[in-house]
């Protein structure tokens, strides 16, 4: 990850949230761009998982991870052996999903019009 000193807090942790979650083997990574399109966040990373099980490994390393770091998530949703988590980091929001779930919801879909950071 390159570190630009003029990206905002929020792009910063998206990335950050990115690379922590390919270095576990997260497919089809999306991070969208949600400032002025959004009141709830500023951005989104969007991954997909190849089972349940990895949703979960992908949420755990994330969060300790981050936490490590002194980030943690304001609310998380979706427990283990769940086919989708979301961890609420205020101005990021992470959504990890198996292939079908995420085919489902199509957040990328709904949110067509926000620049792709990633």
């Amino acid at each position: 990850m390159t570190h630009d000193n003029n990206q905002p807090n929020s792009i910063k942790l998206a990335k950050q949230c990115a690379n922590l979650l390919v270095n576990k083997k997260a497919q089809q990574l999306t991070v969208l761009d949600l400032r002025g399109l959004a009141s709830y966040t500023d951005c989104l990373v969007i991954a997909s998982a190849t089972s349940i099980r990895h949703v979960t490994t992908l949420g755990q390393h994330l969060t300790q991870q981050l936490t490590q770091d002194g980030i943690r998530p304001l609310s998380t949703e979706g427990e283990t052996g769940s086919s989708w988590m979301l961890l609420d980091y205020g101005d990021v929001v992470v959504h990890l999903f198996d292939e079908e779930t995420r085919l489902h919801y199509d957040l990328e879909g709904l949110w067509a019009d926000a620049p792709h950071i990633a």
